[in-house]
């Protein structure tokens, strides 16, 4: 096939998404009734899903995001269970916000240490408000999301959104006025829950923290506890052959050992453990190991470790390390 028959193909080449099937031209669009542009197809409303907000040539466009949902495993947590039965039941309270004459909106921040369970908190909501036909924002760039919310509440006027603003201490230095702004009702804000997250809560101005109506609650979202520790554990082995997998794996052992770990934490143990075949105790060391924060500060122990190492050598000189590092 010649340039020419390519591209006329994949100008009316079509896919399927949602039940809905997407022409690359199909119609014709038009601001002024005067310049027509030919146009993909169009749709009433945004899919249910999770969008990114960009901008091209001065046009706002959401890009869906495919986020697996399908995996989650639900821990006896109360911090994380309470957040999201909070948020679940909000999204049925509206009549009463607008009898009392008040916005339709809620603010919820998630702190805790990394690899906490804040992202699968986020996860498990993701996925109740796609059931819902809602729509969730991932918040980039503040002045996009607020353009991008802002066309979005033209179109689709009752929409659930959530708006997820990751880390949202990294906006201390830079857009937290417009973030405050966004949070404040510059923009339509109905029908709405910011949900913000961070692993460094100190960050934080008072204006972010101390603020009910921009962040109304604040959910500490910690390690997994022995029961979710344990959970994980039996859900990482169930493929295990051959059984019964507790031959190798001391479940009761593996749990207290990991007190205050992550789920990555986990997962890297059973990993290293079952898969790779480390001797457990060689495996827990380095996983605790990996626990304690590295500093700028130990640099200088690494370099006379390293060149202890090169004394070792009688035949290393000071020239060959410059010729090393000319090639």
């Amino acid at each position: 096939m010649d340039l020419k028959g390519a591209l006329r193909e994949a100008a009316y080449s079509s896919i399927e998404e949602d039940g809905i099937i997407f022409t690359t031209t199909s119609q014709w669009t038009s601001n002024d009734g005067i310049i027509f542009f030919p146009a993909a197809t169009s749709v009433k409303e945004l899919p249910a899903g999770v969008y990114s907000t960009g901008m091209n040539f001065g046009q706002i466009f959401f890009t869906k995001i495919n986020i697996k949902t399908e995996d989650l495993i639900r821990f006896p947590d109360a911090n994380s269970d309470q957040v999201i039965k909070e948020i679940n039941s909000f999204w049925g309270k509206k009549e009463l916000f607008q009898k009392f004459g008040l916005p339709h909106k809620r603010g919820i921040l998630l702190y805790g240490p990394p690899g906490s369970g804040k992202t699968c908190t986020i996860r498990f909501l993701i996925n109740d408000l796609i059931k819902l036909g809602g729509i969730v924002l991932q918040v980039d760039n503040v002045n996009l999301f607020a353009a991008g919310l802002d066309i979005l509440r033209k179109i689709d006027k009752e929409k659930p959104i959530i708006a997820i603003i990751e880390d949202i201490d990294a906006y201390a230095n830079g857009d937290e006025t417009n973030l405050v702004g966004i949070l404040d009702g510059i923009t339509n804000i109905e029908n709405i829950v910011f949900l913000a997250t961070t692993n460094y809560p100190e960050e934080l101005s008072s204006r972010i923290l101390n603020r009910p109506s921009r962040f109304d609650k604040r959910f500490y979202i910690g390690y997994p506890n022995t029961a979710s520790r344990k959970m994980y554990l039996e859900h990482l082995a169930k493929n295990m052959s051959p059984k019964p997998w507790n031959r190798k794996i001391n479940l009761d052992r593996w749990v207290k050992d990991t007190q205050g770990m992550s789920v990555a934490h986990l997962k890297e143990l059973f990993v290293a453990t079952v898969i790779l075949d480390n001797h457990y105790d060689d495996a827990i060391k380095t996983i605790k190991e990996m626990k304690i924060q590295l500093s700028s500060k130990d640099f200088d122990k690494y370099e006379n470790l390293d060149k202890e190492l090169f004394l070792l050598s009688d035949d290393f000189t000071p020239e060959e390390a410059s010729d090393d590092d000319e090639n």
